[in-house]
């Protein structure tokens, strides 16, 4: 038995007789799947070499850390927050900017904020003289407040430039600091912490499922294993012959893996 390619994606086996059977050319995939099960598509650049890690960085190395983290937290949580996606890049680039107060830090801000709001916690309580809705040009009095709420020395001495109006002109390290203090106190809040719970009783279903996939698989393969191993005990014949010769001289004959014993034994007496 050989294989035949006639067609892409189609593989026949040929039988000795001429014959052909389809066999399809790879089993179908059930989604989700670990990342690293994930197939490269045949358009995919091919990487042969492992690129160097990239340094070309505008915020300085002992912060980016906190770039990545707030990025990292801003993307993964976006839809709770009603946050448009956005590049790591163009956060780079916002936290940079020195000229005004980008689009991108302001949504960003306000979105944190209003989850401390929604809170009901400690900072409704310092912005309880505010106006209940934050807009593009009261985000800096609710971000002051959050500042001297939270009463770090090295963020409340960047109030009195906020209440400026010159944000922008606080350097990299400063802005990502307070983005890290504002994703603290969100990551304490109940509308997190009940998002991350989801998230986690999602993980674990998708684990159990995947888990109950690979014992049935395993069952599977077992009971095949088994059944092939059997196989060449039913289909082992036995000579007619060498069994009639076997008892005629009383030897023994081994039959389906039993030993049987045929012997004849002459009667003396006979009548």
């Amino acid at each position: 038995m050989f294989e035949a390619k006639d067609e892409p994606g189609n593989c026949k086996r040929k039988k000795l007789d001429g014959s052909e059977r389809d066999q399809p050319a790879e089993e179908s995939i059930k989604y989700p799947i670990d990342d690293l099960l994930v197939q490269p598509h045949p358009d995919d650049p091919v990487f042969t070499d492992r690129p160097s890690p990239s340094r070309d960085f505008n915020v300085p190395m002992e912060c980016f850390g906190d770039l990545l983290m707030v990025w990292d937290f801003v993307s993964s949580f976006g839809r709770l927050l009603h946050l448009w996606p956005f590049s790591l890049e163009d956060f780079e680039k916002a936290i940079c900017h020195k000229k005004g107060n980008l689009t991108l830090l302001v949504e960003t801000h306000a979105a944190l904020l209003r989850v401390l709001i929604k809170d009901n916690g400690e900072y409704v309580l310092a912005v309880q003289k505010r106006r209940p809705k934050i807009t593009l040009i009261t985000w800096t009095d609710y971000l002051c407040d959050f500042l001297e709420m939270v009463n770090i020395p090295e963020l409340r001495d960047h109030t009195a430039t906020i209440k400026r109006g010159h944000y922008g002109l606080l350097d990299a390290n400063a802005k990502l600091a307070i983005f890290r203090e504002l994703i603290n106190q969100a990551l304490e809040s109940n509308i997190v912490r009940e998002k991350l719970d989801e998230i986690v009783e999602q993980r674990q279903a998708l684990g159990a499922s995947r888990r109950e996939e690979a014992l049935e698989e395993a069952r599977k393969k077992r009971e095949k294993k088994e059944w092939l191993n059997a196989e060449p005990d039913v289909n082992r014949g036995v000579d007619p012959k060498s069994v009639g010769s076997a008892a005629a001289n009383g030897n023994h004959i081994r039959q389906n893996g039993d030993i049987v014993t045929t012997s004849k034994k002459s009667n003396p007496h006979r009548f």
